[in-house]
This record gives structure tokens, sequence and C-alpha cells, in this order.
């Protein structure tokens, strides 16, 4: 069964992720996962190690940037070209010759609106995602996320430039616009915590991973883990910052983008420990005592769960929902404009009284419901044949054989970071 994961929108690998951990449960039963994304460059580190095809994505060449921000989810559809029919129909059509290209049995869209619409009606559709990139499709309309700010474009404009395309593909209307994120199934992998939509939201919370932890406590030695993407935002003054703690304290950082390369060598010098390749998450969470990141959502989630303080220097309207979330749990602090010394402020609260509020939070976030992969491809007329790893060989006679479960090795079902390389 030929499974194409795409992703749309979104920055760095944070709607990259879960699809890459999907595939890897899918194709211990047997799925052929192939790979369409609009980004394909920052992800490549975590799709290196696969065997899977990786095709570009069809994606807006230049969205619209409204002055004030985005308000809404609905607003973002207007940015990509839900408000313009034209621009709508080109997109879709491009995603047409896609699947025809590829030929999949089913289409797992994470953060990928336009996919989803060219396979209704079409190809069966699983939707994956954060609570901002998988809003409930029940509601009415998408609600403003951000109350000083008004959307840019009525919603009711984006839903006739829908139904108007529909209609041309022999398609019926949509009664409200949130109704083009349905699909034929639906996993929303994160926690009430980060979900804007929690007071709304009846599906349940669902993690594709083994369960992780438990995280240490961390000692008074411990450092600072950092995770930024230096091509914008403040992200120039936040490595500023980490160079002056690095002096005292243990930094440990992951950088990418435009003049990253310039970044690293600066922390370097100053004694940080910079890796070249995704860090390990969980390892680095267990020697931090403070994380800094620009907000995106696995590690805003598993730095939550670990108890550690957080600053977020955030580039998108999902990670500054996520500082928002955190620092109204006492948890975390959104550094939102201000500069170097605004960073280094917010960091050191963390280091302090951060903490406390930080592990107060971590034993009240709900436990997230397995995602079962096996009754998932089952429902979508997937043939189940379960991999068997070395490891998981027939013992010989006489000779205890290693138990696998779902045809993971206890192993695998852990690795889903590649090693870090530090530079030199």
């Amino acid at each position: 069964m030929r499974v194409l994961f795409v992703n749309e929108l979104g920055a760095a690998c944070g709607h990259v992720g879960p699809l890459v951990r999907m595939a890897k449960r899918l194709a211990d039963y047997g799925a052929e996962p192939v790979f369409a994304l609009a980004d394909p460059v920052t992800p490549a580190a975590i799709l290196t190690e696969t065997p899977w095809s990786v095709l570009p994505a069809p994606s807006h060449p230049a969205p619209l940037k409204p002055r004030a921000g985005l308000a809404s989810y609905g607003d973002l559809l207007a940015c990509h070209g839900f408000s313009a029919l034209v621009e709508l129909r080109s997109l879709v059509s491009s995603w047409d010759g896609l699947f025809a290209l590829v030929k999949p049995a089913l289409l797992v869209a994470s953060h990928a609106p336009t996919a989803v619409l060219a396979a209704r009606g079409r190809l069966p559709a699983a939707l994956v995602g954060t609570g901002f990139a998988l809003p409930p499709a029940d509601m009415p309309l998408f609600p403003a996320l951000r109350p000083d700010t008004a959307s840019f474009r009525p919603q009711f404009q984006v839903l006739e430039t829908v139904n108007a395309l529909l209609a041309q593909r022999g398609e019926g209307p949509l009664a409200c616009l949130p109704q083009i994120l349905e699909g034929q199934a639906r996993l929303l992998e994160t926690t009430p915590l980060l979900d804007p939509y929690a007071s709304v939201r009846t599906e349940p919370y669902l993690t594709l991973d083994a369960p992780t932890g438990p995280f240490e406590p961390f000692g008074v030695h411990g450092g600072i883990f950092a995770s930024l993407d230096v091509s914008g935002g403040q992200t120039a003054e936040t490595v500023e910052a980490l160079g002056l703690l690095a002096e005292a304290l243990p930094v440990e950082a992951r950088l990418w983008g435009r003049g990253s390369a310039a970044a690293m060598r600066f922390l370097v010098r100053r004694g940080a420990v910079v890796h070249e390749r995704p860090a390990p998450m969980l390892e680095a969470l267990q020697r931090a005592r403070l994380v800094v990141s620009q907000g995106g959502h696995d590690l805003s989630l598993l730095a939550a769960l670990a108890g550690r303080p957080q600053v977020i220097v955030p580039q998108t309207l999902e990670a500054m929902l996520h500082g928002a979330a955190l620092e109204k749990a006492a948890a975390g602090k959104l550094a939102w404009g201000g500069g170097r010394e605004t960073v280094l402020d917010h960091i050191n609260w963390g280091l302090a009284d951060g903490a406390l509020g930080a592990r107060r939070l971590a034993p009240t976030l709900p436990q997230q419901t397995p995602w079962d992969a096996e009754t998932f491809l089952l429902g979508f007329g997937g043939k189940i044949q379960r991999r068997k790893s070395p490891s998981a060989a027939k013992p010989k006679r006489g000779e205890r054989g290693q138990g696998v479960r779902g045809g993971v090795t206890p192993a695998e079902a852990n690795d889903s970071t590649p090693a870090a390389k530090p530079a030199a």
C-alpha cells in the first residue's frame, strides 16, 4: 500500500517530524511511504537515513504577509492562495498532478490544507497535526487566536472561493470553512496545554511515539539547551545572549538557517557545544536546566513534560501561542521584542524562579493516547505485512528470542532522532 506523506506549511521540521514517525511505524506493517515536502532541505537530516523518495510539494511561491500578522487559521488560508480562485485552482491542479504521478492509496497530510482540498472526493486523507495546525472541523468559523489583531480577509470570502473551486471539480460545497480539514481520519498529536482550541476540542489527544521519560531531575550544574533557526526574528540577539552565558554555564545548541555557520563558530569559541545535525532532544533535555527555542511544538511539549522552564523566541503565530500558554502556566517566558537584554532577563528567570513553575506543571499534563498503527492501516484497506528485523529473527532451538511489539523492536521504538555531531 503506497502512502503519500505531505507537508505544505510551517517552518523547520516541526510538521515533518510526525510524518516521519508515522511512516516508520506504517512501514513496519508493509506500507510504502513516499514524501512530498514544500521544504525538502531543512528536514533532510531526519530523512537521509531512510529509503523513501522525497519529492517537491506544491506551495504558494509568494504568500501574503499581513502587516498586523495573522489573527486566525482563516487568515493563514487566505495568505496561501485560498482567497483567489485562480491561485487556488493552480495549486490544487499541481497536487492533482502529483497524485497522478505517485498513485497513492492514502494521503497523510501534516499542515497541508491545499493537498487535503485536492484529495477531497478523490483520495482518502488522514490529517495529522498539532493543536494549531489541526483545528476542530466542526466549528462554524475559525476563531480569532489574537484578540488584539483583526482578520485581514473575511472568512466568508475564503469559503466562497473554496466552494467555487469545488463546484468546478464536481464536488459538493462546504457548509463552513473549517470543514476543509475533515478528512477520513484525524490524528491530533499534542496536549491541551499547547492546543489553542482545547476549550472546544472533543477528539482525543494522541502520541505517535513510545512513552518518553521518565526525565531525571536536573542538578544545579545543568545548563542551557537551545534550538534556533538563526535566519530571522530575534535570533541574532538570542545567539549573542547564549554566547555571553556560555562563558559561565554549559550551553548546548542546535542552529540552522542562513548565517548558522558563523553563529555556530561564535558559540564554539565561547565554549558551547554545537550540533551540526538535529540534536537528540531526549538526551539534551536530561542535561538541561533551561530550554531556549522558537516554540516548535515537539520541543515545547517534551520540555514541558520534562519540567524544564522555557524561553520562547517566536517566529510564527503557532510558536507565539505556545509561548503564551507556557507563560500563563508560569513555566516559560515569551521573548517578543526587546533584544538581547530581554532574552538574558528571561533566561535568568528560567534558571531561578522559572524552574519551580515548570516542575509543578509537568505532572499535571495528561497522558496522550497511544496511536495504533496496525488498526489505522487496516482501516484504510492496507494488508498487514509485519517485517522482521535481524534482532527479531527466529531463535535457535533452546534460545529465547527478543520480543517484538507491533513489528518494532524496543530499540527501534525509541530511535526517532539521528545522533548529533558536535561541530569542530
